[in-house]
């Protein structure tokens, strides 16, 4: 999961965030999953994209 993330977000986050290392970036998506819910489960992925939301 972290891979297929990181892929996406790479590019713009160490352009963004100062001294971003892929390690310290897959603990914070690792951190953001398991905080988004206090089970610890994976959100569902939203099919639609937020401006193609009704």
């Amino acid at each position: 999961m972290t891979d297929k993330v990181m892929g996406a977000i790479w590019a713009f986050a160490k352009t963004t965030i100062s001294e971003l290392t892929p390690s310290r970036a897959r603990a914070m998506i690792i951190y953001e999953v398991m905080t988004y819910d206090s089970s610890g489960d994976v959100q569902k992925i939203d099919q639609k994209p937020q401006n193609m939301q009704p």
